[in-house]
């Protein structure tokens, strides 16, 4: 951009360094204003330019977001799949699953407040017990490693005024146990619930804690270090 207005200031300058007449000065003057023309073009073409760099540079980094976003889920589907295969060789391998010991518990909590939604499944991804490492704090999915009686607890806090909802634990999609939680409109409380259930379960049977599927729920789900929302289980 400098170097064309170095020709430009060039050519005015021999121009009028070779005008002499009237006529020559008036031709002098018409050239310098042709160039300012220019230069305040090109300026404008600059800016033109420097807007759609910009632009181009937004969309880069939303496209690397997006792509940040598809390795994630990429990984968590494979990380399920990669269990789902698991629990496939459990059940052809029949008490292979945990040589040497038939011990399983587990107990985890949401590390994080929680929006509620119809159907969603509540992912309790802060792990403190996994004996027999059925539970998956990715899916918040516990299946089964060893058919025989199990006993599963979950605990759900409402966020302040307005939260409400119906909390399932299912196993292989079929309720079998349900609270409720509401917490006061007028003081916004956080009064939680627990639901305790006592299932005889076959190897491979897939446990979790989610939302009603068709009932209206509103509002959050608390978790944090005065309250944890909580999923635990253990084999009798």
């Amino acid at each position: 951009m400098e170097s064309y207005f170095l020709v430009f200031a060039l050519i005015v300058t021999l121009t009028c360094g070779v005008c002499g007449t009237p006529t020559d000065e008036d031709c002098c003057k018409a050239n310098s204003k042709r160039f300012s023309r220019i230069e305040e073009s090109l300026k404008i073409l600059e800016n033109e330019n420097r807007n759609l760099k910009n632009v181009v540079e937004k969309q880069q980094n939303k496209i690397s977001k997006l792509e940040g976003i598809v390795q994630e889920q990429e990984r968590v589907e494979k990380i399920e799949n990669q269990y789902r295969n698991r629990s496939s060789r459990l059940l052809e391998g029949g008490s292979q699953s945990l040589p040497g010991t038939e011990q399983v518990a587990f107990y985890a909590y949401l590390s994080k407040t929680e929006a509620i939604s119809p159907h969603h499944t509540l992912i309790f991804d802060h792990v403190e017990t996994n004996v027999g490492q059925a539970y998956n704090q990715h899916s918040g999915a516990f299946t089964v490693p060893i058919s025989g009686v199990y006993m599963f607890s979950y605990t759900v806090f409402p966020n302040g005024a307005g939260s409400f909802a119906s909390v399932e634990l299912t196993v292989n999609s079929m309720p079998h146990g349900a609270i409720f939680v509401d917490s006061s409109s007028a003081d916004g409380d956080f009064t939680g619930c627990t639901g305790f259930v006592v299932l005889a379960l076959k190897q491979g049977d897939i446990c979790l804690v989610r939302f009603h599927s068709t009932y209206q729920s509103a509002g959050k789900i608390e978790s944090d270090s005065f309250m944890r929302s909580s999923f635990s289980g253990v084999k009798v």
